[in-house]
C-alpha cells in the first residue's frame, strides 16, 4: 500500500484493497518523493506533513503493522521495496494534479512491464474528472451546470471501514521522520500551531463535524 496524500486509515479504498487481496504481509509505505517534476511543499505544508504522517505511523502500528519511510524518486524507491520484499502487488489511491498523473501513468506501466499487479482508486473527490461530461461529450467548464449533474446521477459508494487489524511487514527498514527535517527549526516559527491545527485523521473528522454542525448550513451551491 502506497500511501501518498490520503494519510489515513478509515475510508481508504486503496488500503482495504491491498489488505485483502495481500497473500502475504502488507507493505505499508509512504516515500518522500524527490522526482522532479514535483514542486518542493512549503514550510507549512511540511509541519503538516510531519504531524499527519506521525499520526498515521501511530494508528498503524496500533493495529501490529508499521509505516516504511523511504525517500527517493518514486519509481526508483518502488523498484527497491519490491525487489526487497517480492512483492506482486502496488495499491495506490490515485492523484489528479499534471505531474502527479503523469509519474503514476509510468510508475504503472513500469510495474505491469514486470508483471506487477497494479490498481489504483478514487480516494479523495466526489467525481473523477473524466467521470462527467456535458451533453455534447466534453468535459464542465462552469460549476453550476456540473453541480446540477452531479445531483441528478450520483450515487455515494458505500465507505471503506477502518482495519481494526494489519498484518504488516514490519522489518523492513525504513527512514527516520526527525531525520527528514519537516519540522522547522532556526526558527521554530510553529510555536502555536498545535492549539490552532490538528493534523492527522482524527483532527479531519473534528473539523468535518465542526462544519456539519454548523458553517454547512450556510454554504450556498
Amino acid at each position: 500500500m502506497w500511501f501518498r496524500r490520503d494519510l489515513r486509515l478509515d475510508d481508504n479504498p486503496a488500503l482495504t484493497a491491498a489488505r485483502d487481496q495481500s497473500e502475504g504481509p502488507l507493505i505499508c509505505l509512504y516515500i518522500y518523493e524527490t522526482d522532479k517534476t514535483h514542486r518542493e511543499i512549503g514550510g507549512a505544508s511540511k509541519w503538516w506533513l510531519d504531524k499527519s504522517l506521525r499520526s498515521l505511523a501511530s494508528d498503524i502500528e496500533e493495529r501490529g503493522g508499521k509505516l516504511i519511510l523511504r525517500t527517493g524518486e518514486a519509481k526508483d524507491t518502488l523498484n527497491a521495496v519490491i525487489k526487497e520484499t517480492g512483492a506482486k502487488a502496488v495499491f495506490w489511491n490515485r492523484r489528479y494534479d499534471k505531474a502527479g498523473i503523469e509519474t503514476d501513468k509510468a510508475i504503472k506501466t513500469d510495474l505491469k512491464d514486470q508483471d506487477i499487479h497494479v490498481e489504483s482508486f478514487n480516494g479523495s473527490v466526489i467525481t473523477e474528472p473524466w467521470t462527467q461530461q456535458t451533453k455534447t461529450g466534453g468535459y464542465y467548464k462552469v460549476f453550476t451546470p456540473y453541480w446540477k449533474n452531479v445531483r441528478a446521477t450520483y450515487t455515494s459508494p458505500e465507505p471503506c471501514r477502518k482495519p481494526r487489524k494489519l498484518d504488516a511487514l514490519t522489518n523492513l527498514a525504513s527512514d527516520s521522520l526527525d531525520d527528514w527535517g519537516l519540522h522547522p527549526s532556526n526558527p521554530d516559527w510553529s510555536d502555536g500551531w498545535d492549539a490552532l491545527w490538528n493534523p492527522g485523521e482524527d483532527g479531519a473528522k473534528e473539523s468535518l463535524k465542526a462544519f456539519l454542525n454548523g458553517p454547512v448550513s450556510n454554504y450556498d451551491t
